[in-house]
């Protein structure tokens, strides 16, 4: 899932909105933060560029916790899905919003209509082919030590195809290039401390390793040229080549998502303590400023 975990307090009982981490299941963190604040998660951009699509909680407020979809132009934002999900992913249409509640979900806008999509408990992370027909996404599906690997489904025949090497470690987090046609996505590694990012082919083979380092690399994203990958070394936002050449910090931040034209990118960052929200940056790290949207 895109990001680190996060845990927020409702009256007296705490949750994680991460289910990310190796294993495929709930991270446990201990001496959770006091949030107060209003939380933002996991952007994501529209193809034409006009709105975005993010998680928003505000913990003084259960009824408005939930997927949003707002204009970019007006600033209006509306609640399309009520409840805690994350990871959004638009089709390339525009017409669907792909995201993770439990199983994997589409909503069709503006119907509102909602439709599973991978009915596999503990899948995540949906990315949009470019035409639209297939997903790719992470699940645990069929493994014998429960650990995520990478599937595609074929939303016209609905077959899933398993295309990861089990036991060599998690293959999470996807991203498909509509440019490359490649999917970037981390793998924990034996031995190494935190994910590392890799790109390789829709069939899963013809792989390539971008980062070796101790630290943890997480929510690969590819611009939208297939030039660039940007990426969360937390705290920060960080851009390389799609060979993982010229990598340099952007920003602080997290949740990085690009537009469309390829010279910005939305994100989330800590501005106080124990809050996030939504922020956009031009890729050459110029004009950093916040994203407020009101219903």
């Amino acid at each position: 899932m895109k990001g680190s975990p996060f845990l927020f307090r409702l009256g007296t009982v705490w949750a994680c909105l991460a289910f990310f981490a190796p294993g495929c299941g709930s991270r446990t963190l201990t001496q959770p933060p006091d949030t107060t604040g209003p939380l933002y998660r996991w952007p994501s951009v529209s193809p034409d560029g006009t709105k975005i699509a993010y998680f928003h909680l505000t913990p003084s407020s259960l009824p408005g916790i939930g997927l949003y979809v707002a204009s970019l132009n007006t600033g209006v934002a509306s609640q399309v899905v009520s409840g805690i999900v994350d990871s959004p992913a638009w089709s390339p249409s525009g017409r669907y919003l792909a995201y993770h509640a439990g199983v994997i979900h589409a909503i069709i806008l503006p119907t509102g209509q909602d439709t599973t999509l991978v009915p596999v408990v503990e899948s995540f992370n949906p990315t949009w082919s470019i035409s639209g027909d297939s997903l790719a996404y992470d699940s645990n599906e069929n493994d014998p030590r429960g650990a995520c690997v990478i599937w595609t489904l074929d939303l016209r025949s609905g077959v899933r195809t398993d295309i990861s090497i089990h036991q060599t470690g998690e293959w999470r987090d996807p991203d498909w290039s509509h440019a490359t046609n490649r999917l970037a996505h981390i793998r924990y590694l034996a031995g190494i401390s935190g994910a590392e990012i890799f790109t390789m082919s829709v069939a899963g083979n013809d792989s390539a390793r971008l980062t070796t380092n101790n630290v943890d690399d997480q929510d690969p994203t590819w611009s939208p040229s297939g030039d660039e990958i940007a990426w969360t070394r937390y705290p920060n936002i960080w851009i390389m080549n799609s060979d993982g050449s010229a990598a340099h910090r952007l920003t602080s931040g997290q949740d990085p998502a690009w537009f469309p034209s390829g010279d910005s990118l939305a994100f989330v960052d800590a501005t106080v303590p124990d809050t996030l929200q939504l922020f956009v940056i031009a890729k050459d790290g110029t004009g950093r400023r916040p994203l407020r949207f009101h219903s």
